[in-house]
């Protein structure tokens, strides 16, 4: 029973589409298309909701480099109704290493590294993460909120219980004055903080269980 299930997952998550925006000092990564991903594999809205949530589709990341703002957008059931969830600025941790392979036209180098997630009921977990970024793109942006190496992220891999991958389709690089990319966020109704919302997500989870 849990084979089709498990295909049916693998299928939504190749067709899901994010793109990442960024200018010098701002970058905004979020899922687009969604519907596109249902229509494709013909999906049910329950299967394409649990691999959005699960590949973090279900939120948008700002990074602020000047300004040191890392945060991202959760949306309480539309657009006009989003909390903003301040993290810490310097939340990964890597090591860079010789090895390189080529992505595209660009050189990329590989780096290991984890980050610190709330598991909502048993504390902080580390999550490992690999990443080949190229120094060729000097913009220290990445995926889906993870960043902070010396160039942009063009493929990413997150195998953490489950496997998650991110790979570039397309860069389109433009020499133009810097555009602000925060006008992507909505203006939130509210700005928690990482404990703030652990304890909001872990009370969203317990009162669905209680109506099931």
């Amino acid at each position: 029973m849990l084979a089709p299930l498990a295909q049916e997952f693998v299928r939504i998550a190749a067709n899901l589409s994010f793109e990442l925006s960024f200018n010098s000092n701002e970058a905004v990564c979020e899922m687009v298309d969604e519907a596109s991903a249902l229509v494709k594999t013909n999906s049910s809205p329950l299967a394409r909701q649990i691999i959005v949530t699960m590949f973090g589709g279900d939120k948008q990341y700002y990074l602020n480099t000047a300004g040191k703002i890392r945060l991202f957008e959760y949306k309480l059931g539309n657009d006009a109704n989003v909390v903003h969830v301040e993290e810490s600025f310097n939340k990964f941790n890597w090591k860079l290493t010789d090895e390189t392979r080529t992505i595209g036209k660009y050189v990329c180098r590989k780096a290991t590294g984890f980050f610190e997630k709330d598991t909502h009921c048993c504390g902080p977990e580390k999550i490992p993460v690999v990443a080949w970024f190229t120094p060729e793109l000097p913009f220290p942006y990445g995926p889906m909120g993870i960043d902070g190496l010396p160039g942009l992220i063009l493929e990413l891999v997150i195998e953490h219980k489950t496997y998650r991958g991110f790979s570039a389709t397309a860069i389109d690089i433009q020499t133009r004055k810097d555009a602000q990319v925060q006008s992507k966020m909505h203006k939130p109704i509210q700005v928690m903080t990482e404990q703030e919302f652990s304890e909001y997500a872990a009370q969203r989870m317990r009162r669905l269980k209680q109506r099931q």
